[in-house]
């Protein structure tokens, strides 16, 4: 191995090392580090290693002396004993990184045996498939990341060294950073994306010189780093770049801090949201889950229903369905930051996976950590400012809710809700009358607000009704029908059917959408599964505000309520049970249903959503004001418009400034000497050629050929004035400086005139005439005296 192939492969070993530490987006902890590491390494010194020896122990023997007689029968049989002696030492290159692979995994990792180590690859992959990130830093989950991270060296070192691939020795590792980007919602990736591009740049100017090197014949001892000027400027523009790029990208639509909001904005990130999956039909999705896995935990002092959203209002639009649709700073804020009450309850959220931006919080929440969170206003519904939840970590203050009414708050409960809470009491005018209907027969002859919602409560709780997960209904008008009707369903047509018929006598009423507690460890940190997820109405009582205490939804082992069937509101004031006791029994006469057979689909809510669902949540901060925005985006074009137009403007300066020193030289002579020189200046960039032996009026005699008989006098003008300023000795003056300056305008006008535009354009930003280039026939050089003087 030549000498200058080590600084490629330190430039290599940099980018692993920057790939590796993308990992920390990956990992909970710091046990990957070393691994990792030394993976992103080992390989290189390995091949280094093996290539040398190959190098001293295969080098060509020499032509014996029988055989030079016959050159060419001894060049075809050299390169093929080449070609084979390259791909055995390829061969033997490959296997000595594996097995030093496998070794390290025994010294670092306690692998033991292959089997070992192919049962934690199986085993590492399983904790990825079915666990969010950041994932623990186990055995089985580094062994995985070490495979991976040495697979990309091998092949980054491979591509680079053995096939004189450039860009193709980036593709694992760029790979490897964009898989780890789309599985990671974190916003700090700008270090280990710094750490590669810069590791990149120095990587593709490094490798530049060596092929060039090895490809092209050279003049001169060869040096472990070519051209280390040019080298420097490489890295400093990519450099550059780079750092443009982090300052600009966070401020681009889809950005941590955009400067404008996207037209079309998706689930990318930003301050407008707009749902892909309606939330009630996500939670349908995750209770026909076959399987139960783990969504996200909660450590807090005491459980509650763990709220993603509310949906405020009934729409007839697509059948009818629940929406949310919150617009302007009226509507929606960013962060809270509100004094935590007398009995707060804490949370602590790590999210494993779930789909959309919806951040999980006990209603009411009045502080989250994440100061860019959107919260919408009405119903304090909490929605990330990153791409996704999944793999957040935050906390959470909510106004605990009242579980057990006094007797004040009884009282209070009996008064009709205020005027502005109206909204929350509209339904469509083509309600199915059957909804109607049944909401009055239930409440009839009550007045109270606190007697029609447990009325309601009980008419859903009383026996008649069947939890059943595995229907095939929605939301909309006919699916209350049929519930009713059959008097089938789960939690989404519970909760949905009651805040229809309530609003219908007059009680203001939302959807909420969320989780039941989930199960409760040792440690005190609730356990959240897709089983959990629930619907429920909340109904704003006086005295208590909204409220999840008139659940409808019977308890089942399977996403049913977990609150007892008669809730704290009795007249005893006592609850006959607390909430968060995990799985209970159904209330008589319903039956909870068994999980869904081995044949009902599995679906991943937010991975495959129906072919057109209705995108029935829109939170959009600023909807009515979008001169900002626009004007920040004409600030950004601009700004890039000017980013592009810097290298025009300085080479159209810098050739200004050239011309304006050699015509306002002190000495006239050297005046005229600038006149000459600017004009070889304006024939080069005109792309006229001529031999470096051809003498001022040899020149000029070659342009009046090939440019016409238009630019003879100026050109034959400014080579007598020339010639005699540097062979003759005859002193010049002012006037005569000016005349050749004349000359030169008269020769550009001619040269303008007789190409078109986009060669004059061209001719105009060319920069290579500002490099310092020797005339033709030295013209250039000083006069020397001579002994005729």
């Amino acid at each position: 191995m030549a000498r200058r192939d080590l600084p490629v492969l330190a430039a290599l070993g940099a980018l692993n090392c920057g790939v590796a530490l993308a990992f920390a987006r990956v990992f909970d902890g710091s046990r990957w580090v070393l691994p990792l590491f030394g993976a992103a390494l080992l390989p290189l010194a390995i091949a280094f290693g093996v290539r040398s020896w190959s190098s001293r122990a295969n080098a060509d023997p020499g032509i014996p002396g029988p055989q030079r007689a016959r050159p060419r029968v001894w060049s075809s049989r050299a390169n093929a004993g080449r070609a084979s002696r390259t791909a055995a030492s390829a061969t033997v290159k490959w296997a000595a990184s594996f097995v030093g692979m496998l070794v390290f995994a025994v010294l670092v990792l306690g692998t033991a045996a292959p089997g070992t180590f192919s049962s934690r690859l199986s085993d590492g992959f399983r904790v990825v498939e079915h666990h969010g990130l950041p994932l623990p830093a186990t055995s089985a989950t580094v062994t995985l990341a070490v495979f991976a991270v040495w697979l990309i060296a091998t092949f980054a070192e491979h591509l680079a060294i053995a096939r004189g691939a450039s860009i193709g020795a980036l593709g694992p590792g760029i790979a490897a950073l964009i898989w780890i980007a789309a599985l990671s919602e974190q916003p700090d990736e700008w270090l280990d994306l710094a750490v590669f591009g810069v590791a990149a740049v120095m990587f593709l100017a490094l490798q530049h010189q060596r092929l060039m090197s090895a490809r092209r014949t050279r003049l001169g001892r060869a040096r472990v780093v070519d051209a280390p000027g040019l080298i420097g400027v490489a890295l400093c523009s990519g450099v550059v770049a780079i750092v443009i790029g982090m300052a600009v990208a966070p401020a681009l639509p889809g950005g941590q801090h955009p400067l404008f909001d996207a037209p079309a904005n998706d689930n990318t990130g930003s301050s407008t949201y707009r749902t892909s999956v309606p939330p009630l039909l996500n939670v349908g999705d995750e209770l026909k889950h076959d399987d139960r896995h783990e969504l996200f935990t909660v450590k807090a002092s005491s459980p509650d229903y763990w709220r993603i959203t509310a949906l405020d209002e009934y729409q007839s639009d697509n059948g009818g369905q629940w929406t949310l649709n919150a617009q302007g700073n009226n509507a929606v804020s960013q962060g809270l930051d509100g004094s935590a009450p007398k009995n707060a309850l804490t949370q602590d959220y790590r999210i494993s996976s779930l789909g959309e931006r919806w951040m999980p919080a006990a209603y009411r929440p009045v502080q989250v950590s994440r100061s860019g969170t959107l919260v919408v206003r009405a119903s304090s519904t909490l929605v990330t400012d990153a791409r996704s939840v999944t793999g957040l970590h935050y906390q959470v203050v909510s106004d605990a809710p009242t579980l057990v009414l006094s007797s004040t708050q009884r009282q209070q409960a009996a008064a009709a809700p205020p005027a502005a809470l109206a909204p929350y009491t509209a339904v469509p005018a083509d309600l199915p009358s059957l909804i109607s209907t049944t909401a009055r027969q239930v409440t009839a002859g009550l007045t109270s607000p606190l007697d029609k919602a447990r009325a309601l409560r009980d008419f859903f709780r009383n026996g008649s009704f069947t939890y059943d997960p595995g229907v095939s209904l929605g939301d909309d008008q006919s699916a209350l029908v049929s519930f009713l009707t059959t008097r089938r369903g789960f939690c989404v047509q519970f909760a949905s059917a009651y805040a229809i018929m309530a609003r219908v006598v007059g009680l203001p009423t939302r959807v909420a959408v969320g989780f039941t507690p989930g199960a409760k460890d040792a440690a005190g940190v609730y356990h959240v599964t897709n089983w959990e997820a629930h619907a429920w109405p909340e109904v704003w009582l006086a005295g208590l505000g909204w409220t999840h205490l008139f659940d409808p939804t019977p308890p089942s082992d399977r996403g049913g309520s977990d609150l007892p069937s008669e809730t704290a509101i009795q007249s005893t004031g006592t609850p006959s049970t607390t909430i968060g006791t995990g799985a209970t029994t159904p209330t008589s006469g319903s039956s909870a249903t068994p999980p869904p057979s081995s044949n009902t689909p599995a679906t991943n809510p937010g991975a495959n959503p129906p072919a057109n669902p209705p995108a029935n949540v829109t939170i959009t901060p600023n909807a009515t004001d979008t001169s900002g925005g626009t004007t920040w985006l004409f600030l950004v074009i601009g700004l890039l418009a000017l980013f592009a137009l810097t290298p025009v403007i300085g080479v159209l300066v810098a050739k200004s400034r050239r011309r304006s020193r050699r015509r306002t030289a002190r000495d006239p002579a050297r005046s005229i000497t600038g006149a000459w020189r600017e004009a070889v200046d304006d024939l080069t960039d005109h792309r006229i050629h001529w031999p470096s032996s051809d003498t001022p009026l040899e020149l000029a005699a070659r342009v009046r050929r090939d440019v016409g008989e238009p630019a003879a006098p100026p050109m034959h003008a400014l080579a007598r004035a020339y010639g005699a300023i540097r062979y003759g000795n005859i002193p010049a003056t002012r006037a005569d400086a000016e005349l050749a300056w004349r000359h030169v305008d008269s020769l550009r006008e001619v040269l303008d005139r007789s190409t078109p535009l986009m060669t004059r354009l061209r001719a105009r930003l060319d920069p290579a005439t500002l490099r310092r280039q020797p005339e033709p026939a030295g013209w250039s050089l000083r006069r020397r005296s001579s002994t005729n003087d």
